[in-house]
């Protein structure tokens, strides 16, 4: 793993890794490491990882995606000397309209960002409809999504970073004589519970539904990826260029 761009995919899900696959294969594209979390390389799809995925480790999913992306780019930097930067893809990145865009300017370049800075954070960025407050004391704007994005090398450790943040979030937060609701939220912005409880279970998201004790545990995961974009979002902010298609 020698090239000075690699590419890091995390799969979660059989049907959505062969369609990324597929994407990126269309794109004569290569995968530097693919990350596996659970049993997600299925026969069918493994002619093709072995056609594209130059590496493939097991992580962890102790945080989902994040420990998924922490695992992978401490695998492939064993030559740190080597990676200018990484580009991160999750297996729904075949979904978003905006994936070939930043794979464009992460690779090449284009009308976007004919060339890029030394320093960077790259990805698709989102303003919220209403005004949020992620944490007290500071500015909340907007935040690049994590379904595919890149980082360059001075910005890695800042990866490890969200990672010691969301550590805390414990998966199951439920306590006897309080609400689900509240249990779920306790330490979030009042601003950031009301975009977050719409988001999740008011109908933003595309998989929202109400929140049980079914599917609690679920929900608290995703809701760890998310915040995990706000901090590294965060993180950039007054450290880089945060460069949007």
């Amino acid at each position: 793993m020698t090239t000075r761009r690699p590419i890091v995919l995390l799969a979660f899900d059989h049907d959505r890794l062969q369609s990324t696959l597929e994407f990126i294969s269309k794109h004569r594209l290569k995968v530097t490491l693919l990350v596996g979390n659970g049993n997600v390389i299925s026969p069918s799809s493994s002619p093709l990882i072995s056609a594209i995925a130059e590496a493939i480790i097991e992580g962890t999913n102790n945080l989902w995606e994040w420990s998924g992306y922490n695992e992978g780019l401490n695998a492939v930097r064993t030559d740190k000397n080597s990676i200018e930067s990484v580009l991160f893809m999750n297996d729904t990145a075949f979904k978003h309209k905006e994936t070939e865009k930043i794979l464009s300017a992460y690779l090449g370049g284009n009308d976007i960002t004919p060339r890029l800075p030394t320093t960077y954070i790259l990805g698709r960025y989102h303003r919220p409809s209403r005004a949020l407050t992620f944490e007290l004391n500071s500015n909340f704007s907007g935040w690049i999504s994590t379904f595919c994005f890149a980082l360059t090398k001075d910005l890695f450790p800042l990866v490890n970073e969200v990672c010691l943040y969301l550590s805390h979030f414990t998966v199951d937060n439920r306590r006897e004589g309080v609400t689900l609701l509240d249990t779920f939220f306790d330490e979030l912005h009042p601003t950031m519970v009301a975009h977050l409880n719409w988001w999740l279970f008011g109908g933003g998201w595309y998989r929202s539904e109400p929140l049980s004790n079914a599917n609690y545990v679920m929900f608290r995961q995703k809701l760890r990826s998310i915040l995990g974009e706000f901090k590294l979002t965060q993180l950039c902010r007054n450290r880089t260029q945060i460069i949007t298609v």
